[in-house]
């Protein structure tokens, strides 16, 4: 990641009388008396100097002799240090009081404007399927995504690939892949997760052609895991040609917080809660629970797991609400409050909330000292007369499966259509909510709460990661084949982005980047399909 260097220094300022400070500086006194004790400002520092919008950087002092502090901007202060996550370049003024007069220090965070550093990776993948990215605790970051090979060019047709990187991963010749297994023509829907120990867990679905038996895969690794023969793999369910539904593009896999793997998935069975207890590559250790009927129509699904164990999901039903228009769906959201493997009647809940559309574009997040869930979302409710709005994060902090009235839904004011090809929410450490979108054809858009985040009353501020034509700049869209009369190509990306943020909030981005021809002004026909990785 490219950052750009900042010399900080510390300027004590004068106001008032003539004191002269040991760095040149001056303080101020009541009347330009006598100065007495005044406090001293030994040091001022920020740490990182220079951070991505979004990201934290701590303003840490040394100080003695004041009775109070204050930061400007911020307001009161106590201790030694305080983290701010400003999203422009800022410079902070820290003012040291006693009765014999005041001290100021100033330092600045500055925050990074350099376009995001990318790597393309230049491997078709099958049907728009969304990419994967998570990072373990050592920081290398894991990536998963569909595949499509050329035909009769030796190995897979549609391997499921698996990749890590470790430091530098704006070049793709720092990405190490391997394939899991062949996915099929109908299959693929490859999901991620990883256990405490940052070791990955992969779920795909395989699908050759839609005569034979729909599985879904499970794969795990625990070491050298670039490297096929350190993966074992195993069918988790069977079922036909409509397994896999309703997690087209889904985060409808996870682990709990021991490791332990669990799903959702829908076919024309209904809708299945699967949980694996042991050697989950054997299917006889899976245990699938049916949640809603033959005939329901669940999907989208948006599982997270708490500190408690416990699962909350939010998916899109046909028949679960009521008050929208015929077609369209409502987003519902349930949860479980123990022995999540069975229905007892009073274990899982559910709470119809939003007309959503004909949209999936949502993601769950839960707040890490709360468990409280938190949604991203954009809603394309057309009906009884709804004008789609833009993108919107709801939060709810109490009664979230039993009263509508305990969530409260606003809008980012980004205009409409941001968000309809794809959102993902991620929190940092703090529970402040960042969103990536798909900026509707223009790229990806990074979105990031500065105030207010748990109120009506919130200020986000909004930048674009890669534009369509940043992108074109950097990588030029292949020309269409065959074509000698005015060739158009052109690149979309930041469809179906995935977000992940480190621990001082610093974003890494996978997103979708398709690509559309035409030749002698014909219409538009779709090329290659490719997988990006972004880092500010």
């Amino acid at each position: 990641m490219r950052r750009s260097g900042l010399f900080l220094a510390v300027l004590l300022t004068a106001c008032g009388g003539s004191s002269t400070l040991p760095d040149g500086g001056t303080s101020s006194h009541p009347d330009g008396g006598n100065p007495g004790a005044q406090p001293t400002v030994t040091s001022f520092n920020a740490s990182p100097a220079t951070i991505a919008s979004g990201a934290s950087a701590t303003l840490s002092w040394s100080v003695s002799g004041a009775t109070s502090l204050s930061l400007s901007p911020g307001g009161a202060v106590t201790g030694t240090s305080v983290q701010v996550q400003p999203t422009q370049t800022t410079d902070y003024t820290l003012t040291a009081t006693n009765a014999a007069g005041q001290v100021s220090a100033h330092t600045t965070v500055t925050v990074s404007t350099v376009p995001a550093q990318v790597a393309l990776f230049p491997e078709i993948y099958v049907n728009g399927h969304a990419p994967v990215l998570l990072a373990d605790p050592g920081g290398t970051l894991h990536l998963v995504y569909s595949a499509t090979t050329t035909p009769n060019a030796g190995g897979s047709d549609y391997p499921v690939r698996y990749g890590e990187c470790a430091a530098d991963c704006t070049r793709e010749a720092s990405w190490h892949f391997v394939s899991l297994g062949d996915a099929g023509l109908f299959g693929g829907h490859a999901r991620l997760a990883l256990d405490p120990a940052g070791h990955p867990r992969v779920v795909y679905m395989s699908a050759p052609n839609l005569s034979d038996p729909t599985t879904l895969v499970f794969a795990r690794c625990d070491a050298g895991c670039t490297q096929a023969a350190n993966w074992s793999a195993g069918v988790a369910l069977t079922g036909d040609s409509s397994l896999g539904n309703g997690i087209r593009d889904s985060r409808y896999f996870a682990l709990d917080p021991s490791g332990k793997p669990r799903l959702f998935v829908t076919s024309t069975a209904g809708t299945t809660y699967a949980t694996c207890e042991g050697d989950c590559t054997q299917t006889v250790n899976w245990h699938a629970l049916g949640m809603f009927g033959s005939g329901s129509l669940e999907r989208g699904f948006s599982l997270a797991f708490g500190a408690d164990g416990l699962p909350r999901v939010a998916f899109t039903s046909g028949d679960l609400g009521t008050g929208c228009t015929p077609g369209s769906n409502t987003l519902i959201y349930m949860a479980c409050s123990g022995a999540c493997d069975t229905l007892t009647g009073t274990n899982w809940f559910y709470l119809p909330m939003f007309c959503q559309g004909d949209s999936d574009d949502y993601d769950l997040a839960l707040d890490p000292a709360t468990d409280h869930p938190r949604l991203a979302l954009y809603d394309d409710y057309t009906g009884n007369g709804a004008v789609p709005s833009d993108l919107t994060y709801a939060f709810c902090d109490a009664d979230c499966t039993t009263a509508l009235g305990s969530w409260t839904q606003a809008g980012l004011g980004l205009g409409g259509h941001q968000g309809e090809g794809g959102v993902a929410l991620a929190l940092t450490a703090q529970g402040e909510p960042r969103i990536a979108y798909d900026q509707y054809d223009d790229g990806l858009g990074y979105a990031v709460c500065t105030g207010g985040c748990a109120t009506t009353h919130q200020s986000w501020s909004a930048q674009t990661v890669e534009s369509t034509d940043t992108m074109a700049a950097t990588d030029p869209p292949p020309a269409p084949t065959g074509c000698s009369t005015n060739p158009q190509s052109y690149w979309y990306p930041g469809g179906k982005p995935q977000l992940w943020l480190d621990p001082a909030g610093a974003p890494s981005f996978a997103y979708e980047v398709y690509n559309l021809q035409s030749c002698n002004g014909g219409s538009p026909t779709h090329g290659p399909e490719l997988v990006r990785f972004a880092q500010p």
